[in-house]
């Protein structure tokens, strides 16, 4: 049977064009596991030398919301490379908002829309193209959803093979990181977000294996920094526990995500994860309002978000506070709250301003469209960072702005960082020796 040479694009900019693309990774990786020929571009200002060295007969694009205008170049680049070309479009963009594909000039570039898991529809059309040429008859494709994802290879890390940038929490450590994912699917139901990821994933939670996880960080080098990409590790207790166990021969400083309320609610799991790396915790906090924690179904409350820094703090664990302003109805005395709340409660940590962003597929985006109130002009307002503004009509971004930049970063002296730098390695070097000791046991 032949064998294509399939262009995998990545068009993600900003932060996420960080970090190691895993869609566009477990894509790849299943193609090669079929024998086809694959290229993963993270640059797609390079489209241009890719399709001439590479030569595709398929090319896939992936993108985000923000990357709308990416995905269009890249496809026009590719028609006129070649009108033989297949492409398709692929991602969080054409799963969540698959009509701004149907209409010019996205209807004509791109020969078909994917939308949800790819991995097995995909690779059935790859297996019936380059066995028959045949192909579906429907544009816009519904991809299966994969229930068990030990069935599916490790990542294709093509360009990313020497670590990721690394993440602030993790720069007192030496060594490259590297990004995991072992789950697929939020089951939290925050209006700002949800209900994309089921209408991505589906309604089940799929996990990894605990096993089929660490198989994985055995390929890393074994200086390797993790951080774990979930929307949440440590909600699924057994599987928790059941990591912190296995993964002591492997022991390394690594770094996940959290909510305020489990970490409350599982304080010995997190004294077990910290035993064997756990580092830091990128909390999705969001506001020191609890009315706005209330309007944004976030399931957790001012006091809950200050008990969890303290647990963070007094385990030694460092914070990403993840905080959200400028959302529908906030007013400015609610986002000093937050100011205060992070300035007071949950200092010293890493803030993580991010202005409130209508992503489609979300419960705002939808309320907030029919309102007539989303003000949104150009893709890179898609942005989440504090540089961009104006999303939604109501906000005073200079209020915004005003309120973002009164959060105090971190500011321990050069001493106190020192010891506490030293600390950590110093934990993390006696735990590997300890995990060692016992694994040759």
């Amino acid at each position: 049977m032949k064998k294509l040479n399939i262009l995998l694009v990545s068009t993600l900019i900003g932060e996420g064009g960080r970090y190691v693309k895993h869609g566009l990774g477990l894509l790849s990786s299943c193609l090669k596991k079929e024998g086809h020929r694959t290229l993963i571009l993270n640059d797609p200002s390079r489209i241009g030398a890719a399709l001439t060295d590479f030569r595709p007969e398929v090319v896939g694009i992936s993108g985000l919301s923000n990357s709308y205008p990416q995905m269009l170049r890249c496809a026009e680049a590719t028609r006129a490379f070649s009108r033989r070309v297949l492409i398709f479009a692929g991602g969080v963009a054409p799963t969540l908002a698959p009509d701004d594909f149907d209409v010019e000039p996205a209807s004509h570039l791109f020969d078909y829309v994917c939308c949800g898991e790819a991995e097995i529809t995909f690779m059935r059309i790859m297996e019936d193209y380059a066995a028959t040429e045949t192909l579906p008859k429907q544009r816009r494709i519904k991809g299966e959803v994969v229930l068990d994802l030990d069935r599916l290879p490790f990542v294709d890390r093509h360009g990313y093979e020497k670590g990721e940038a690394k993440h602030r929490l993790l720069q007192a450590f030496s060594g490259r990181m590297y990004t995991m994912i072992n789950s697929r699917r939020c089951r939290m139901n925050c209006r700002f977000c949800s209900p994309a990821s089921r209408t991505i994933f589906g309604g089940v939670k799929k996990l990894r294996s605990v096993d089929h996880f660490l198989a994985e960080i055995r390929t890393l080098p074994q200086s390797a920094l993790l951080m774990i990409h979930d929307d949440n590790l440590i909600e699924n207790h057994a599987w928790a526990e059941e990591f912190a166990q296995k993964f002591r021969p492997l022991a390394r400083p690594f770094i996940c995500q959290g909510y305020p309320g489990q970490i409350v609610r599982c304080v010995p799991m997190l004294e077990h994860l910290k035993r064997v790396g756990l580092s830091g915790i990128l909390v999705g906090i969001e506001s020191g309002s609890d009315r706005m924690l209330r309007y944004m179904n976030k399931g957790t409350t001012r006091a809950v978000n200050e008990e969890s820094a303290d647990v963070l703090h007094r385990l030694g664990i460092g914070i990403q506070a993840n905080l959200m302003f400028g959302c529908p109805t906030e007013t400015y005395d609610e986002m000093m709250e937050t100011v205060q709340m992070f300035n007071e409660h949950i200092y010293p940590a890493l803030p993580s301003p991010a202005i409130y962003t209508p992503y489609p597929g979300s419960a705002w985006y939808e309320e907030l469209k029919q309102q007539g109130l989303i003000t949104i002009e150009d893709y890179g307002q898609y942005e989440r960072t504090a540089k961009t503004s104006g999303k939604i009509a109501g906000v005073n971004y200079a209020d915004v702005q005003r309120a973002i930049s009164q959060l105090r970063k971190p500011s321990k002296p050069t001493w106190k960082r020192r010891i506490l730098s030293l600390g950590h390695r110093l934990a993390y070097r006696f735990t590997r020796s300890a995990a060692r000791a016992g694994h040759a046991l």
